[in-house]
């Protein structure tokens, strides 16, 4: 039976919404919310807690500093997460702006199959946050840049950690937080975490990890499943051909000792930035067999045709992320929900994207339906759920990315099929590559790119341009 209008829970003119978290989820989530209040004529209150804009020592009775730290993230931006920035105003800034892609080479055990941005798309590469510290205008990032706009359009910002919360005896979110060494707390009508699945807390600091924290308004919240990843910044001469062509590469680098299921090499602004993910990454234990990973890697040959030689380029940063491979359970509460990796995450592309969609939709979420933990199951609970229903398709569509890649005679039928249809259809009409250009960009939703991938079309497609083709052109061996 529905619950009657008068018994939903709703924000009221003046209401108080707290985002723990400035990240991209928590920036994202901060504009939504306040464009879409103003678009209803209702003032709202929007803070943004985030610990990387901690006051600084000499001025410690301020609220926040100058943004530091890293949130430990490859940073490339997709062309829908362009989009998404577009429709909100945003135009990245030249001092934000490492690197325009493009072109983007998939490489697996034959030659690469090469892509061209398309015209009206966008792809590019930035910092997120302040590291490595060797590279030019270290203390510009891209979410110093969402959060900065999200001040502008009217949120506040507390550089501060968040020691706990609770429920008050009216049920509202209760947040302590520290400023100036004295705890202090602020009562809110929903709360939003947005900390990301790779919040550090302090050891011996008393404060809760991201995962207790929503567990204390939400005991039934469980957290994705967890994968890591290898990051490393690479700095490189900046007159590298591969650097000033400005090319995003995917390559199959797995040998007998060396089992890796993602590999992406990302040119920015002096540097390459190599985001490794895979059996042997799951296994290092320590820095030095990381250390053992890399070099392996850097020594297989389709990554000596891209990067310099040894002795020109450098290690400048290496970290072992945490990534979301699944979606949570339980990721909201009565006037709380998780977003962002919290929740969900598009899997191993375009989480920055993922992000956004969910601070969208909750934001009109709690504004339309109501912010009981009834209104937000039934409003957002949706969003968290097609982001676990696309993942499926994932799975399927990179099982098979692997096993033609990792196989030269697959690799060359691929390549093959690719370059019949360059030479039969001009670009508007390249079906097959607009698929390659689709799972190495995010420009389609997985489900899109699967059934575009096993329709009769495509498997045609790869028969007669590609299977027979490649025989045709086989040696003939005469005894």
């Amino acid at each position: 039976m529905e619950r009657s209008a008068s018994h939903i829970e709703r924000l009221r003119d003046g209401s108080t919404v707290a985002t723990i978290g400035g990240g991209p989820a928590g920036s994202f989530f901060a504009m939504h919310f306040l464009l879409q209040a103003r678009a209803r004529n209702m003032r709202m209150r929007a803070v943004i807690f985030e610990a990387r804009h901690s006051p600084s020592r000499k001025h410690p009775g301020n609220l926040f500093g100058p943004y530091k730290g890293c949130p430990r993230c490859a940073a490339g931006i997709s062309p829908r997460l362009h989009d998404a920035l577009t429709e909100l105003g945003m135009r990245i800034p030249g001092n934000i702006l490492q690197k325009r892609i493009r072109s983007i080479a998939v490489s697996g055990d034959w030659k690469p199959v090469c892509l061209n941005i398309p015209e009206g798309r966008e792809m590019l590469s930035v910092f997120r946050g302040t590291l490595p510290h060797a590279r030019k205008l270290s203390h510009d990032s891209f979410d110093e840049f969402l959060i900065d706009t999200a001040r502008r359009q009217g949120a506040e910002l507390i550089g501060s950690s968040v020691n706990r919360i609770f429920y008050d005896n009216d049920r509202r979110p209760v947040i302590c937080y520290d400023i100036a060494g004295q705890e202090k707390q602020l009562k809110v009508d929903f709360v939003v975490f947005a900390c990301g699945v790779n919040a550090k807390i302090t050891s011996g600091s008393g404060r809760e990890s991201a995962t207790g924290l929503f567990r204390a308004l939400q005991p039934a919240y469980r957290p994705p499943p967890l994968r890591k990843a290898l990051i490393v910044e690479l700095a490189a001469p900046r007159d590298w051909p591969e650097l000033r062509a400005g090319r995003l590469h995917y390559t199959e680098s797995s040998t007998e000792d060396l089992r890796l299921e993602m590999c992406s090499i990302l040119p920015k602004d002096g540097f390459f930035t190599v985001t490794l993910i895979g059996g042997s990454i799951d296994d290092a234990a320590s820095k030095g067999d990381n250390l053992e990973v890399i070099s392996k890697f850097l020594s297989t040959p389709p990554v000596r045709r891209i990067l310099p030689a040894s002795g020109e380029v450098h290690i400048r940063c290496i970290c072992t992320p945490s990534i979301s491979v699944g979606t949570s359970n339980m990721p909201y509460a009565h006037r709380a929900a998780a977003i962002g990796d919290m929740a969900a995450t598009r899997l191993y592309k375009d989480g920055i994207l993922a992000a956004h969609d969910m601070a969208k939709d909750l934001a009109g979420v709690i504004l339309e339906r109501g912010i009981d933990a009834d209104a937000i199951a039934k409003g957002y609970g949706p969003t968290v759920s097609r982001f676990q229903s696309d993942n499926r398709y994932a799975r399927l569509i990179f099982f098979l990315y692997r096993w033609i890649f990792a196989s030269q005679t697959w690799s060359r039928i691929v390549y093959q099929t690719c370059a019949s249809e360059r030479k039969s259809k001009p670009q508007t009409r390249r079906s097959f590559e607009e698929i390659f250009w689709a799972i190495s960009s995010g420009d389609k939703d997985y489900r899109e790119i699967a059934w575009a991938m096993i329709r009769p079309a495509t498997i045609w497609q790869i028969l007669t341009g590609g299977l027979l083709i490649t025989i045709r052109n086989q040696p003939v061996s005469y005894t």
